[in-house]
């Protein structure tokens, strides 16, 4: 191919990318100290414990990884861990629940995990399928959201799975149910120029209180908040855990 119109095919294809592929493909900037460095939930009875935080302004990527421990036995839920993202209620548009889960294995080999993306609302649960997990190691699960709506999870580098949103990603959150897991370095930030609104906010910001550097990907804090996880049992919160 003639080297003018090589190059002609590449900016068409960069120029044709949807969004979401902008997003997954760029490079990561992650927040500092966003997280715990380590999350450890064990769950012997079925409370469900969650992580949860408001994420900083402009970000749309996110990466975790989940070490499984141990499963306990229950005749009428599975047990689960779930890395979610919330949508605000816009409009007629419900409050979203958008999850990456992975059932613990049960079986005496560990051969019977599972992993899928679910979309869950108050009344609603959709997603693309199940597929077979591999637990005998740590699992590598990344997070990326567009402005066009699109969810994509990335399952150890070998499963991509994708759904829709209508909603104003605000929140992430780390969950278990009837297992053990732990969640090792979860690191949130952004793929891409920082938005326009974030970058009014720092203007701002930075006039108000003189040079303080691009504070655009701060996490919020609160003085409640701090860097202490808060576990809260399922029963107070909406979230959805079980798998359905």
């Amino acid at each position: 191919m003639p080297r003018t119109a090589f190059t002609k095919a590449v900016l068409l294809l960069a120029i044709s990318q949807p969004a979401w592929a902008a997003t997954e493909m760029g490079t990561f900037e992650p927040v500092q100290a966003f997280a715990p460095a380590s999350v450890i939930f064990d769950d012997p009875t079925g409370k469900g414990f969650v992580w949860d935080k408001t994420l900083p302004c402009g970000a749309n990527r996110a990466t975790v990884t989940l070490k499984f421990d141990k499963a306990y036995s229950n005749a009428h839920k599975l047990p689960v861990a779930k890395v979610w993202l919330h949508t605000m209620q816009t409009g007629s548009e419900p409050e979203q629940w958008i999850a990456a889960v992975v059932k613990a294995p049960t079986d005496t080999y560990r051969l019977n995990a599972l992993e899928w993306l679910e979309k869950d609302t108050d009344s609603e649960n959709d997603g693309p399928g199940y597929v077979p997990a591999d637990l005998t190691s740590p699992l590598q699960i990344d997070l990326a959201w567009a402005p066009d709506g699109v969810v994509s999870v990335n399952f150890g580098g070998e499963f991509v799975k994708r759904i829709e949103t209508s909603g104003s990603i605000d929140k992430i959150g780390l969950a278990v149910s009837w297992a053990k897991f732990e969640f090792i370095s979860l690191k949130v930030g952004r793929t891409g120029a920082p938005q326009q609104t974030c970058a009014t906010q720092t203007q701002l910001a930075t006039s108000a209180s003189g040079p303080t550097g691009d504070t655009s990907l701060a996490p919020e804090r609160t003085a409640a908040e701090g860097t202490i996880p808060r576990m809260t049992e399922l029963s107070l919160i909406r979230q959805p855990l079980a798998a359905h």
